[in-house]
């Protein structure tokens, strides 16, 4: 008989501290070692949803999120990778700061009017 475990403040504590700074598979192995009860990946996920927590990790970018950033497409995207004019991490990420170097070094590429605006913003000209 399957029975539910309510969630502790404890576990709910650590999602909010590691939500969108780990991975989902991390945080669930978190939880097992700090509390001793196993979350599964959908269960962790669920809870973040609930409690209104976003387990999109927050360091670097991805090709999709490029995209949606620059307002482009997948071939344009591909096309700066593919030129070594952006690279990414071995988990697929690309850093702000190659970001930065790109929209400087590479202003043709992009324009101001597809752009995501708060987020150039952020990246142009970063808060003190």
């Amino acid at each position: 008989m399957w029975t539910h475990v309510r969630w502790t403040q404890a576990e709910i504590v650590l999602l909010e501290e590691y939500a969108g700074g780990k991975t989902v598979g991390w945080i669930t192995r978190k939880l097992k070692t700090k509390t001793g009860i196993g979350r599964s990946y959908n269960a962790v996920k669920c809870k973040a949803e609930e409690i209104g927590r976003s387990l999109r990790l927050r360091e670097g970018y991805t090709q999709r999120d490029l995209i949606e950033l620059f307002g482009t497409t997948h071939f344009t995207v591909s096309k700066w990778f593919g030129h070594g004019w952006i690279v990414a991490d071995r988990s697929g990420r690309t850093s702000e700061k190659q970001i930065k170097d790109f929209l400087q070094r590479h202003p043709h590429e992009w324009h101001f009017k597809r752009v995501d605006e708060t987020w150039i913003k952020g990246i142009l000209f970063p808060s003190r």
